[in-house]
């Protein structure tokens, strides 16, 4: 069986529908965005064969079985409204939402759904950040005592509504809320408490892609500290305009421990004086995106997504409930 994918937007949309060709049952029918010559653009180069600029005409299409929503965070909620009444299957870029409340209005939408909303937090599906799960459940680490995450990056090249405090958060929504739901899998979605949230602008102006400067009103570099149980944890968000980008994991256990970064890669000890390389094969051909976190994780959410379709069972996926406990940690810094 196949399905038809309508995917609303073009930023991240575009990398969703590069990853789908993956996937014979997953055939991508329309991509939807505001500026019409960029989406069509798109849809040529991506072989989609239609193209529009109205997401209520895409979602009002009774060909359409799936719908990605990868629009601003304030349009979620009504996007996701009107798709729930269609009766869609529904994929939902994180975040859930961009505060508390939508994410809570969310659920409650949700309960009338036909089908499950599902967020796209891939993390989860990489297949090593999946195996450390996997080895905190079967107590391979012992009890975890440590997460430690410090992502680095350059700051955006060009002005979106990511930098909007409104439409898009900074990135405390784009990169917090993935950072948090991957901890919270881990740790099977434990309770978090004492919660520190620092956050503030480093970059204030960024051009957009007429070469205009515009002013950022999103935080663009965040520090969380937390406790849940007897573990700490540390998540930290570094933009700079000239940042390295990178990425660093250290998981602490009372047995084991496993480390990340870009030059030595994955590894494990259980002494501290050995190290085991952690691999994978990749069972999917890099295509034209980059070879990284989040996008080999979106080739992985995808198939995961495919094989839910046929079991009926999307049990893994990060869930709107999910989404609500999130909003609440990045709280910590809006309220």
């Amino acid at each position: 069986m196949s399905y038809n994918i309508a995917i609303l937007g073009t930023g991240i949309g575009k990398a969703h529908a590069e990853a789908l060709k993956l996937f014979p049952d997953f055939v991508v029918k329309t991509i939807c965005g505001k500026n019409s010559e960029k989406t069509e653009a798109i849809a040529k180069s991506l072989g989609i064969p239609n193209w529009l600029t109205n997401y209520s005409e895409v979602i009002n299409d009774q060909e359409i079985d799936i719908v990605l929503i990868a629009l601003p965070n304030d349009l979620h909620l009504q996007v996701v409204s009107q798709a729930v009444s269609q009766g869609k299957y529904i994929v939902l870029e994180k975040p859930s939402a961009p505060n508390v409340s939508d994410a809570q209005a969310l659920v409650m939408l949700s309960q009338t759904s036909k089908f499950p909303i599902v967020i796209h937090h891939q993390l989860r599906f990489h297949p090593i950040l999946n195996k450390i799960q996997k080895m905190i459940t079967a107590g391979t680490l012992g009890e975890v005592a440590m997460i430690n995450i410090i992502m680095t990056r350059k700051s955006d090249e060009y002005f979106s509504w990511m930098n909007q405090l409104q439409h898009g958060g900074g990135q405390l929504q784009l990169m917090g809320s993935h950072l948090i739901d991957l901890t919270r899998f881990w740790l099977e979605n434990t309770n978090w408490e004492d919660v520190s949230l620092k956050a503030n602008i480093v970059v204030n102006e960024v051009k957009d892609h007429s070469g205009i400067m515009q002013k950022v009103t999103a935080e663009d570099q965040f520090v969380i500290a937390a406790r849940s149980g007897n573990t700490l944890i540390s998540l930290v968000n570094g933009t700079r305009g000239f940042a390295y980008k990178g990425f660093t994991i250290e998981v602490q256990g009372t047995k084991a421990a496993v480390f990340y970064n870009q030059e030595t890669g994955f590894r494990f000890t259980n002494n501290g004086d050995s190290f085991e390389a952690l691999t994978f094969t990749d069972q999917f051909p890099a295509q034209n995106t980059e070879n990284n976190f989040f996008r080999t994780g979106m080739k992985y959410f995808w198939a995961e997504y495919l094989n839910a379709l046929k079991t009926k069972d999307f049990s893994k996926f990060s869930s709107v409930n999910d989404g609500v406990e999130i909003q609440k940690i990045i709280a910590q810094k809006r309220s």
